[in-house]
């Protein structure tokens, strides 16, 4: 089939061009399509900055979320404290791995031609500068921390460990919990993110089935 991409058509003829409804199996041909080809989009941008394959992309997608040591998850981990969530979309399904493998190569390689700013590990040519561009979002994050740390009151020292204490729910975080949630994240990965205890969670949930 064919898409638009930036304004050019992209011919894949083996290709399946798709977004993510359900994690159902879809039956071809060949069999089942276990292996897919997905893309994360930075909201606050509305740009792809991660490709990537995997054969169950609702765990994948979990994994991200509840935060990896990869660049992605440090890029994931400002848009999260930005108070946003990363977008997910599935490019491509596959019956093979390395289908879905070639798949992730072509991507890959059309959006770094496309001048995309990607975080993946072939987007560098060099590995210091791959740990360069790392350090740098890191320490990206931690100033968004801090600043968040201080807008709430909070000192300016770094805390080793999320609150777990019981607190009120603001509007943002609330809608982040949403989000989460639809996304088919589990209690504890919430709770990572959110910094709050599980008991915090499921009772916000609850609240929000009763409203």
């Amino acid at each position: 089939g064919a898409s638009a991409f930036g304004g050019t058509a992209i011919v894949r003829p083996s290709a399946e061009i798709v977004i993510w409804q359900s994690s159902a199996g879809t039956q071809s041909r060949e069999g089942v399509v276990s292996w897919c080809v997905y893309a994360i989009i930075d909201p606050r941008v509305d740009a792809i900055f991660y490709i990537g394959q995997t054969r169950s992309f609702p765990h994948r997608r979990a994994q991200h979320l509840a935060g990896t040591d990869q660049m992605s998850g440090v890029i994931i981990g400002q848009i999260l404290e930005a108070g946003f969530l990363p977008h997910f979309c599935v490019l491509e399904r596959h019956v093979s791995e390395d289908a879905a493998l070639r798949a992730e190569i072509f991507w890959i390689e059309l959006l770094m031609a496309r001048g995309f700013a990607l975080a993946n590990c072939q987007a560098f040519a060099k590995p210091g500068d791959r740990k360069a561009k790392r350090k740098a979002e890191t320490s990206r994050l931690a100033d968004m921390q801090r600043l968040r740390a201080v807008a709430n009151g909070r000192p300016r020292r770094r805390q080793a460990k999320p609150r777990q204490r019981s607190k009120g729910w603001q509007k943002r975080d609330l809608n982040r919990l949403r989000g989460m949630t639809s996304s088919g994240m589990d209690v504890p990965s919430m709770a990572k993110i959110l910094g709050r205890s599980q008991d915090d969670v499921r009772k916000a949930l609850a609240a929000s089935k009763t409203d």
